[in-house]
């Protein structure tokens, strides 16, 4: 009786009370104009000197009709701890717009982070976001509306794989030179290019190998021809088990110092790509015309011969140009990221400004002795000499 006496209360309550509609989550309102997005997952991958290094970019579009200051970025990881701060002039360094350095955006404008810093191994996180302060210019104008000049931003997170491509050497021999690639934010590292309507950098990770004598110089005697240059009509082996997937083997020696122009979609000159893995294609460029040793469709083995350095397409002076990336394409893809099963350590080059100039004056170049050593399973840093077995 005591039961059906308080259910009959209860139902007497709920038909008196009021219908309220159920309240949708409220989105909280913040005028964020500098909006930001990844552009590439990073992928962690371990170099030669023990650390393993992210590098990625962002992009940024001030979408809002203020100029904003970019002050800090910071990198998080997924319990929202700051592993990786940039700041003054650290940030100014990896931010461009227009390909010029700065922190400020004009309304409508759009530029990129170039980031790239390294870890202990044991340090690598799963996942990454980025947390982002900016102030907002010109809020205190009598007809602006009531913003917070400044404004923190947290980007969502992204997944961070850890690099599993191990290859072979793209050569043989001593005193080679790991021009660009990781260590560098010049040439490879920012050659992004606007293809098809997408935004491509095949280069991420390239580096050009260029061969020093027994004094340590790239070339001896008349700079204007191939043939005074160590690396010219050296052999370039392929880096893995794979099969061929595109050749061009059409183009002459560029003259040294004096490159003609050529079209974009020729930069690589005499090239030759081979699928090395799941959209894993290992990409040799700059042959000599007419030493390419393999067609599409072969099927090569690691250590085989592809063909001889030259100096086609975009190219100042003979080396190989080598790369690994995710389509079948010098250009149109993504550059990822491998480590050489094994290779020795001569040095390093001072700074890339002192190794160009020592190149085009025709001196011998300074070998600073760091990294020194057997090396296995890591990426080259830009600037070391290498002897491959």
């Amino acid at each position: 009786m005591m039961t059906r006496i308080a259910l009959i209360v209860l139902l007497s309550v709920l038909l008196a009370a009021p219908w309220m509609p159920a309240r949708a989550n409220k989105i909280e309102i913040n005028y964020t104009p500098l909006m930001v997005s990844n552009m590439q997952p990073p992928i962690a991958v371990e170099a030669v000197d023990g650390k393993s290094y992210l590098a990625y970019e962002l992009r940024l579009t001030n979408g809002g009709g203020f100029e904003v200051k970019l002050k800090t970025l910071e990198v998080l990881d997924k319990d929202k701890q700051v592993i990786k701060t940039f700041s003054g002039s650290d940030l100014l360094q990896i931010v461009t717009v227009a390909r010029k350095n700065t922190t400020e955006f004009k309304p409508g404008d759009t530029g990129f982070c170039w980031i790239t810093f390294a870890l202990d191994n044991s340090s690598i996180p799963k996942e990454i976001s980025h947390k982002l302060t900016y102030e907002i210019q010109g809020t205190d104008k009598a007809d602006a509306p009531i913003l917070n000049p400044e404004t923190v931003i947290e980007t969502d997170k992204v997944k961070v794989d850890q690099n599993e491509l191990v290859i072979g050497p793209p050569l043989s021999g001593k005193g080679w030179v790991a021009v660009g690639g990781i260590g560098t934010d010049t040439g490879h590292r920012r050659a992004l290019l606007s293809l098809n309507n997408k935004l491509c950098l095949s280069q991420r990770f390239a580096n050009d190998w260029i061969k020093l004598d027994q004094n340590n110089h790239t070339s001896n005697g008349d700079r204007r021809e191939c043939k005074s240059y160590p690396c010219y009509e050296q052999k370039i082996i392929s880096v893995a088990d794979g099969e061929v997937v595109d050749v061009v083997d059409q183009f002459e020696n560029q003259i040294p110092d004096k490159p003609g122009r050529i079209k974009i979609a020729d930069a690589g000159g005499n090239y030759a790509i081979v699928k090395i893995g799941e959209n894993k294609y290992a990409f040799y460029a700059h042959m000599k015309k007419g030493s390419i040793k393999v067609k599409i469709g072969d099927t090569v083995t690691r250590g085989q011969e592809i063909g001889l350095v030259g100096n086609a397409g975009n190219s100042s002076g003979p080396h190989l140009h080598f790369h690994v990336c995710d389509h079948p394409s010098p250009l149109y893809a993504n550059g990822v990221p491998f480590v050489i099963d094994q290779f020795n350590v001569q040095g390093k080059y001072k700074s890339e400004e002192e190794f160009f100039k020592a190149d085009e004056q025709g001196k011998a170049q300074v070998i600073v002795e760091q990294l020194k050593g057997k090396h296995e399973k890591q990426m080259p840093l830009a600037g070391v000499i290498v002897d491959f077995p």
